[in-house]
């Protein structure tokens, strides 16, 4: 308490600080929150999980697997040079079958060889092809193709099998190539199938 001006002994000393109070005691803050529990990663009893593929083994599998896919690749491109190989052969061999079918002797002799036609002629041909016709009179099948060169000469012979008077019957087609163009240079009936070999 003041009185003009002046302050009693009592009061100054109420002023002054307690002994036991600190001085400059921080305010607490409030307690941080606790820090999250971390959870455990996933972690499997199965014992083939936790087993990691060895690196060789690795190598081993992707060597096993480009070697696959190159084997698929290979057969491809050589299954697709065949099929061109064959392919033009195949059309003329078709050609003079459908000829010899259909009792068309100058047509089926306009695809033979130099080769063939010194050794038959038009009238031989016209007789082949009439006892032929009613054996091979069916839907014919292709059952074997097979080209080859040699010594600079191309070859190539195509199979089939009809069905024709209630019975089997195999004929085999042989052809050159003259120049750029496939000719027929023998056929065979049988009564058994006959492979698709040039001889």
């Amino acid at each position: 308490m003041i009185y003009a001006g002046y302050i009693t002994l009592n009061e100054i000393i109420s002023m002054q600080p307690d002994d036991t109070t600190p001085l400059n005691t921080p305010v607490p803050a409030s307690s941080p929150a606790p820090a999250p529990t971390p959870v455990p990663a996933f972690q499997s009893d199965d014992p083939l999980t936790k087993r990691k593929t060895p690196k060789p083994l690795k190598i081993i599998l992707k060597i096993v697997a480009a070697l696959i896919v190159l084997g698929a690749i290979l057969a491809g491109v050589l299954f697709f040079v065949i099929s061109q190989a064959v392919a033009a052969p195949l059309k003329v061999s078709n050609s003079f079958v459908d000829a010899v079918q259909g009792g068309d002797s100058v047509a089926a002799y306009a695809l033979t060889t130099d080769n063939f036609q010194k050794a038959a002629s038009p009238e031989r041909m016209a007789s082949l092809v009439e006892a032929t016709k009613a054996q091979i009179k069916g839907e014919e099948k292709v059952t074997g193709q097979s080209a080859k060169t040699e010594d600079g000469a191309s070859s190539a012979a195509i199979s089939y099998a009809v069905t024709a008077q209630g019975k089997d019957v195999y004929m085999r087609v042989i052809l050159k190539k003259d120049g750029d163009t496939w000719k027929v240079n023998h056929f065979k009936l049988d009564d058994e199938p006959i492979d698709a070999t040039t001889e």
